[in-house]
């Protein structure tokens, strides 16, 4: 474990990585290494996030709580991967400015962020709203025929 850990920190030059200049200096244009995963992680957000919003047209229909979860979710899914396919034509294309690190990290904690208020979501307050929703629906199903 030690030693896993001691070539770790040998690969990474950190006084490298925490200099302004890591961060907003020009990058190296089409000669980066992480073209192809990046592209293939882009399309993958980008189809998930579209195959998510048909799954909630055509599968779930009309049941309010999962329709808002997931419609946002997909949505979010398309947004980010195309961010992130922007991002990579930027710094393929040498844009100076478009394609600093900074805008890496901004987007790789924004990415982190969107995906954990989304399991909270799942996990937390989604079936929260189901159990409400069902209940609801309960309550139209016996209390609505009522006559005053």
């Amino acid at each position: 474990m030690i030693e896993v850990l001691g070539l770790i920190l040998n690969y990474f030059d950190f006084q490298k990585l925490i200099s302004p200049k890591y961060f907003f200096s020009a990058n190296p244009g089409s000669a980066f290494k992480f073209y192809v995963p990046l592209v293939a992680f882009s399309t993958i957000l980008i189809v998930l996030g579209a195959a998510i919003l048909i799954y909630n047209k055509t599968k779930i229909k009309n049941y309010p709580p999962k329709n808002k979860f997931f419609n946002g979710l997909g949505i979010w899914s398309i947004i980010f991967g195309t961010f992130s396919l922007a991002l990579i034509f930027f710094r393929y294309e040498g844009v100076r400015f478009l394609s600093a690190r900074i805008l890496w990290v901004f987007y790789l904690l924004s990415l982190f962020l969107v995906s954990f208020f989304y399991l909270k979501k799942y996990f937390g307050r989604l079936p929260k709203e189901i159990f409400k929703y069902e209940s609801y629906l309960l309550k139209q199903k016996y209390l609505s025929k009522r006559k005053p």
